[in-house]
């Protein structure tokens, strides 16, 4: 709601355009919403009412996550980067450009990550519970404990 409490005038030129870009920085409904200075309701409100606002956000969200995964896969998998550095004399004055290339190790967290959301199946870390693996457990306690009896 608008100052005063009265509902916030859609803008069909205007609110797009501010949500898209808001959604794009990575920013939450909720957060939108209050840069737009209206309530969530009326966010959920305008994304029912105005394909355009839906659209927008959606699109820039879409953007957004693109780019991240993008930064996850190539963190997962490491990288190469390239710097460069120049080298100057005593009078500040440049003399060369010295360019280093340096590896970006693999990321063993965003491989976990990558792996746990792509394919939860077989990479999640509680497994289902096996019953066959249950008994064979309580039979090897059961050995063991055995095994402990002849021992003394």
């Amino acid at each position: 709601m608008g100052k005063g409490g009265r509902p916030t005038r859609y803008d069909p030129e205007r609110h797009p355009f501010l949500a898209a870009c808001l959604a794009r920085d990575g920013r939450t409904e909720d957060e939108i919403a209050e840069s737009l200075s209206i309530c969530k309701a009326t966010v959920t409100n305008w994304k029912k009412r105005y394909p355009e606002f839906l659209a927008a956000l959606k699109e820039s969200k879409a953007e957004s996550d693109s780019k991240v995964e993008t930064s996850l896969f190539k963190r997962a998998l490491g990288y190469e980067i390239t710097e460069t550095e120049e080298v100057r004399d005593k009078r500040g004055q440049v003399t060369r450009k010295k360019t280093t290339v340096k590896q970006i190790l693999p990321d063993v967290t965003a491989q976990i990550f990558w792996l746990k959301n792509r394919q939860p199946e077989k990479w999640r870390d509680a497994q289902p519970n096996n019953v066959n693996t249950l008994d064979d457990l309580a039979a090897a306690i059961r050995e063991s404990r055995e095994q402990l009896g002849k021992g003394d």
